[in-house]
Formats: structure tokens, sequence, C-alpha cells
């Protein structure tokens, strides 16, 4: 009777297995939590971590003295603007 009045289900665990009455609560919570649907939101970071990945390279080539450096940061800046071309093709 408490279980009707509070619009529920009475289960006894005797008469029934535990994997029955597992299935059974979780079916009624299923049914009772409805669907809601799913909502998919991105935001694009990469493209503003890049620009500020390149904007401190900027600064680090003021801080430069050898132009070996110079030519050193420059074939790393390529490999990594032909890896990052790849990549987004």
């Amino acid at each position: 009777m408490i279980a009707d009045a509070g619009g529920g289900e009475y289960m006894e665990l005797d008469r029934e297995g535990d994997r029955e009455i597992a299935n059974k609560i979780i079916d009624a919570a299923r049914k009772r939590a409805g669907s809601r649907g799913l909502e998919v939101a991105s935001e694009e970071l990469y493209w503003r971590l890049l620009a500020a990945a390149i904007v401190l390279v900027a600064i680090g080539l003021l801080f430069l003295q050898e132009r070996v450096e110079l030519w050193l940061q420059a074939a790393g800046a390529g490999v990594a603007l032909m890896l990052v071309w790849t990549l987004t093709r």
C-alpha cells in the first residue's frame, strides 16, 4: 500500500533475483527521467592559442643575439607551419 501510494513498486528479495530487481529499478528510473536531448557546444581555441604562440615567438626573436639562432628559429617555425598546414587540410 505504501509503494502504491508513493507511485513506486514493492519488491521482495527472496522471490526475484537481484539482477531482475536492479533491472526493474533502472528501467523505472529511465522512464521517469525521460529524454532531455543532448546539446553539443564547442568553442575552438586552437587559433587563439596559435596566435598567442606566434606573438611569444616574435617577442623571443627580439632578444636573439646571433644569426645562427635566428636561422634555427626560422627553420623551426617553418617546420611547425608545415606540420599545422598538413594536419588541418
